[in-house]
């Protein structure tokens, strides 16, 4: 799960580095949207793992039962990150591809390329915004990955003892 998780820092944000700012909020929520769909399913198989190990072991009176556990929680834990950590962040951005949306049909309509929020000034603050906010989800998304490789390491380290 932590290879997952990294991809998206890693791979998929230094990709929408150069793109204008609206285009980058709309193509940053394509990648949320996936990361979504995918990684919530993908998280539960490591966490109904760990937990159905714990229960195991707990059930043995085996105390490792609480090792398992420990690495279920550090997986589960990164549900409320993406909620407490990353979900400022990602209501703006998503608020801020809706914007880019409007700034689409407006272009698409014939009538030329208004300024997303009004003018230009408003345009080059807002440019700043998206990639001040798309660098900040990046590093706050490798800390996120750190819970399920450390959730990997305590049931490794549990499972060789």
């Amino acid at each position: 799960m932590s290879g997952f998780v990294v991809c998206v820092s890693h791979m998929a944000m230094p990709t929408l580095a150069n793109l204008p700012p609206y285009i980058l909020a709309r193509r940053w929520r394509t990648s949320f949207e996936i990361g979504k769909a995918t990684g919530r399913p993908l998280n539960m198989i490591p966490v109904v793992c760990f937990i159905s190990l714990a229960y195991m072991h707990y059930r043995d009176e085996d105390p490792r039962w609480k090792s398992y556990a420990l690495a279920a929680v550090l997986n589960f834990a990164l549900a409320p990150y993406t909620a407490f950590v990353l979900g400022p962040i990602n209501s703006r951005l998503l608020a801020m591809a809706q914007a880019g949306d409007r700034r689409m049909r407006v272009g698409e309509g014939g009538k030329g390329e208004l300024g997303l929020w009004g003018s230009e000034n408003t345009d080059e603050k807002l440019a700043a915004e998206v990639d001040s906010l798309v660098k900040s989800w990046a590093v706050r998304n490798y800390w996120r990955a750190t819970l399920p490789f450390m959730g990997a390491v305590v049931a490794a380290w549990t499972s060789l003892a």
